[in-house]
């Protein structure tokens, strides 16, 4: 096994903070590690921009016709972190007390530099060994899916998947999707003076957001969350604002209740256009990402609690890569290394002994599935 700490420290001096529009050094990184071990690899183009993902294949002759073993994923960015609220550089691996400090450290590179560490022993399971890694899941989530796509193309399906995101080493099966929206409202500039003269954008915008409110406090304690993230519009107070976006998300374990919550924003919409005439106000989805609802009665929740008895299945109300490998049709839990409390704060960081640990429990999770085949 190679130096897990090292591998991670380097990893995080790869800028890949999103919106990116360039990860092509973190993707070279990667198939430099797959070269070296006579390990395949495909980059897989997302359908818009410059960003690629990646799926190695261990034990695998061909990328085709495959329906059969187990599957690990990671996402290759980060969010952003601002310098000035941390103690020392968020790019530059930083080792205090026993734990590496760092802008991903946590969420999520940290299994990256686990699965790397261990490529010589993944060989020897004799099993598809499926290793992707995704461009872009702290936005769009366009990497998930062309990586899905090209598994629907070459007939590919493993039996098991785990995304390795930080968990605490408890085992996710359930979490909330997610739905992004901005509303567009285009009012009717005039001067201040005379504002009977126009429509104010802004106006309109501030009852869209109360109304947001309202509806969240309807849906509290449901399981449904909703929250507005930003209001922009106008252009200074001499002038009847004459445009104004609002962007806002939903976020559910259940895509009807979901469904049944937009709905009645939408027909917010509808209502303020008509009492607006000629003001349109027009809802667009930015964003999604399923919820995830996997198998309680999944082998790969023995296979994991063999080796960490402390390991307890849970649901996590962040949204992750998993509904989209389950929509699949592939067995998933989330599973992996490092507090996921600390994922996106100012000095996020991983015990080093955590992630040695997870090493080396991992390799035998995976000797448990084989013997699940």
């Amino acid at each position: 096994m190679q130096d897990t700490v090292k591998i991670l420290s380097e990893l995080v001096e790869i800028r890949t903070d999103n919106p990116l529009k360039d990860n092509s050094d973190i993707i070279q990184y990667l198939i430099s590690y797959f070269e070296k071990e006579k390990i395949s690899c495909v980059r897989i183009k997302n359908q818009t921009g410059k960003l690629f993902n990646l799926v190695a294949g261990i034990n695998i002759n061909d990328f085709q016709n495959i329906s059969n073993g187990i599957l690990f994923s990671c996402h290759l960015d980060t969010v952003p972190a601002k310098e000035e609220e941390w103690n020392d550089n968020p790019f530059k691996a930083q080792i205090i007390n026993n734990s590496l400090f760092a802008r991903g450290a946590v969420d999520m590179k940290q299994s990256i530099a686990v699965l790397l560490s261990v490529l010589k022993e993944l060989k020897e399971f004799n099993i598809p060994i499926f290793l992707c890694f995704t461009s872009d899941e702290e936005t769009s989530c366009q990497g998930i899916r062309s990586i899905i796509q090209f598994f629907k193309q070459k007939n590919i399906k493993p039996k098991y998947g785990i995304v390795l995101e930080p968990t605490n080493l408890k085992i996710g099966i359930k979490n909330k999707g997610f739905s992004g929206f901005q509303t567009k409202i285009i009012g009717k500039a005039c001067h201040s003076s005379q504002p009977e003269n126009g429509i104010n954008a802004l106006y309109i915008a501030a009852r869209l957001v109360s109304f947001i409110e309202q509806t969240a406090l309807l849906y509290q304690n449901s399981g449904l969350t909703l929250n507005v993230g930003v209001l922009n519009g106008g252009t200074g107070c001499n002038l009847v604002a004459p445009d104004a976006t609002v962007d806002f998300e939903i976020r559910s374990s259940h895509q009807d209740k979901t469904n049944e919550v937009t709905k009645q924003i939408q027909a917010y919409h509808t209502a303020l256009s008509k009492e607006y005439k000629g003001t349109p106000v027009t809802l667009f989805e930015t964003d999604t990402m399923p919820s995830f609802n996997g198998n309680i009665e999944s082998k790969l929740i023995p296979a994991i609690q063999k080796e960490s008895p402390s390991s307890f299945v849970t649901s996590f109300d962040y949204a992750t890569e998993a509904g989209f490998y389950q929509e699949f049709g592939i067995d998933t839990v989330i599973f992996g290394p490092g507090d996921e409390t600390l994922a996106h704060t100012k000095n996020e960081h991983i015990q080093i002994q955590d992630l040695l640990s997870f090493q080396k429990t991992l390799l035998k999770i995976i000797q448990n599935v084989k013997e699940s085949f």
